[in-house]
């Protein structure tokens, strides 16, 4: 189906102004650092102003896209993540979490509706701009906290399912299938294995099976495990099973496994859920004077509906405590140990323990 795009649209925009920012090092000095986000700030403002508008990744049918600009969106969630630490630094605690905001908008943005490299590149985006908002929401006011909160929850609202990255996914390899073979080009110029006289004679035979394989039914093949795949990544976590990859010889050089991209989606919604509850945690305490007992009276600050654990498909667990609370995720292992042996955001699918609310990010050193 051909996909209208917004005019203006968003992802057009960012494009452009991501197009036009340089990497920098933020192990050099602050007065140099200072200076980079300074040099930024035009480009970063233009990404914020194209934040009202409707956002669509334009669909590319191509196996040799490049997708050039998503290194400059990394590059754009470093400098919002800059700019949030200094604005910390200088005790701005409301521009810190709104410039960490900004960096958490256009990760949702251009992940939305597009293929896995988008997704991912989304998840990575999301990573680097979240990292200075844990230890600035303890410093917010009401009104600070409150603005960050309905930010965040509608940012959350809108962000994009695994489903769809996967149906954008297929409908981009079965479009990149079509020119390629359109183009005339050898089937078994998928395997990147060069010109066909040079080949050897164990090259000769992996050739032959691919070019030999009827096309029809190594498309069969391909949706069918695509449907499968979309239908387990609607399921809660703990429910999916693993989906064995097509073994003929076409389809099996276009997929590759997608457990470990189920953990990072369903991670970052965990760290998106533990951070909208941190923040009306806070609304909470500012207003009271004291955490609550339990986390029904923040419910009414998050949309009337507390964000739920994805690997457990239950609410967050949390513990009032002497010095504040305690509050977590169970993790991919699926075991609740308390909260008490933490998982940083480094964590694998394998990994044991909880991601816990305020030890996400490896203390700053």
């Amino acid at each position: 189906p051909v996909r209208v795009l917004p005019e203006p649209n968003a992802y057009t925009e960012y494009a452009a102004a991501a197009g036009q920012l340089r990497t920098f090092d933020f192990a050099q000095s602050p007065d140099v650092v200072r200076a980079a986000l300074a040099e930024a700030a035009p480009h970063l403002d233009a990404i914020r102003h194209a934040f009202a508008y409707d956002c669509a990744v334009p669909p590319i049918y191509s196996f040799d896209a490049g997708y050039a600009e998503l290194a400059g969106f990394r590059i754009a969630a470093q400098l919002f993540s800059g700019e949030a630490q200094f604005a910390a630094a200088d005790g701005r605690w409301g521009d810190a979490s709104q410039s960490v905001l900004d960096g958490i908008e256009l990760a949702g943005d251009v992940g939305r509706d597009g293929p896995l490299i988008q997704y991912l590149v989304s998840s990575a985006i999301q990573a680097i701009a979240l990292q200075p908002l844990e230890p600035v929401i303890g410093r917010l006011n009401a009104a600070e906290a409150e603005a960050a909160l309905t930010r965040l929850t509608r940012i959350d609202a809108e962000w994009g399912e695994m489903s769809r990255a996967l149906e954008a996914e297929r409908q981009m390899t079965l479009g990149s299938l079509h020119e390629f073979w359109q183009s005339g080009e050898p089937t078994y110029a998928l395997l990147g294995v060069g010109e066909w006289r040079s080949l050897d004679p164990a090259a000769w035979y992996e050739v032959a099976k691919v070019e030999l394989y009827p096309r029809r039914i190594a498309l069969r093949n391909y949706n069918a495990y695509y449907d499968a795949q979309i239908g387990e990544s609607k399921k809660p976590y703990a429910r999916r099973t693993i989906i064995p990859e097509p073994t003929d010889p076409i389809s099996s050089v276009l997929v590759g496994p997608l457990d470990r991209i189920w953990f990072i989606g369903e991670r970052m919604t965990a760290v998106r859920g533990l951070l909208r509850i941190m923040l009306a945690l806070q609304v909470h305490y500012q207003r009271h004077g004291s955490y609550p007992d339990s986390l029904g009276p923040v419910g009414e600050l998050v949309d009337g509906e507390l964000p739920l654990d994805p690997f457990a498909n239950k609410p967050f667990r949390y513990v009032k405590t002497e010095d504040g609370y305690r509050l977590w995720s169970i993790g991919p292992d699926g075991v609740d140990d308390d909260g008490l042996r933490p998982l940083q955001l480094s964590a694998s699918p394998d990994s044991l323990g909880d991601l816990v609310a305020g030890q996400i990010y490896p203390p700053r050193q």
